[in-house]
């Protein structure tokens, strides 16, 4: 199987709906492919299977954006929902041209799902979990799998599983960690909690907590601790800006998962959602 197998794409995209005047007009003459814009369907739907993590390049894509006439002066990808699995987000990208003509992306890709992973568990002395909190653990939006749960960890540490068992992810970036205390002395307070020994294969982290209490050097007394981590998913939609024909042209490309099979359903939506309501 190749590393990226375009199994159908529908839709059409027309530089002339940047007038939303002429959408609505349209629209009400019963144009069909305008009646789409303002239900805010996607101008694109790409059905396609991956079976490798190749990264995004000119022979790995699933869709030629400026083939379908898209320039700066036409719109931008702006949003995309990925369902893959037991996974599923919307995202956006801003895309224009330069001086000669070329096309650009023009800041980050940004999520429009949340990637927030949250932990939350009463410990014991050596931060051994003595019950995860589940009501107050929740997986990242996009994922519709288990939530976060601990793993096996040393004295001292808790492995958080964060969807639910081994899986992997794209990244974990840790946002916050807090505890609260059970103990009343000052000594027994939190004086570290931090994240540590990320595992992108498994989508892993060990959660380290130290306390002041000079008789448990390996972790705080009873109480809770809650981390919040961004997760993103392990595969991905990149937009690709092919230099070898002039101009440049722009591309859609999935980017898998290696050695597993990832079948897509990726919508496509050029410029704003034009929105309107019918009284």
């Amino acid at each position: 199987m190749a590393a990226s197998v375009q199994q159908s794409v529908g839709g059409e995209f027309r530089p002339t709906e940047q007038d939303k005047r002429f959408i609505f007009a349209a629209a009400v003459a019963g144009d069909g492919y305008y009646v789409d814009r303002i239900m805010g369907q996607p101008h694109f739907k790409i059905r396609a299977t991956t079976d490798t993590n190749t990264a995004a390049s000119s022979t790995n894509f699933a869709l030629d954006l400026s083939a379908e006439g898209l320039t700066a002066a036409t719109g931008a990808l702006t949003s995309a929902s990925s369902g893959a699995n037991r996974y599923k987000w919307r995202q956006v990208q801003r895309v224009g041209v330069d001086d000669s003509g070329n096309a650009i992306l023009i800041g980050p890709k940004t999520f429009l799902t949340s990637q927030r992973a949250v932990y939350e568990a009463t410990v014991t002395a050596g931060a051994t979990p003595s019950t995860t909190e589940t009501a107050n653990c929740r997986a990242p939006e996009w994922f519709d799998g288990a939530a976060p749960v601990a793993g096996a960890g040393a004295s001292g540490d808790i492995s958080v599983q964060w969807l639910g068992t081994n899986s992997p992810v794209g990244s974990i970036q840790p946002i916050s960690i807090n505890s609260t205390q059970d103990g009343a002395a000052a000594a027994n307070a939190l004086a570290a909690a931090w994240t540590r020994n990320h595992s992108l294969t498994n989508g892993t982290s060990d959660l380290c907590l130290i306390s002041n209490e000079t008789t448990n050097a390996d972790g705080p007394l009873a109480g809770v601790v809650t981390a919040h981590v961004d997760v993103t998913p392990p595969m991905s939609v990149d937009l690709f800006v092919n230099t070898t024909p002039t101009p440049d042209t722009l591309l859609v490309c999935l980017v898998g998962i290696a050695s597993d099979v990832v079948t897509w359903q990726v919508d496509v939506t050029i410029g704003d959602p034009f929105l309107a309501v019918l009284v």
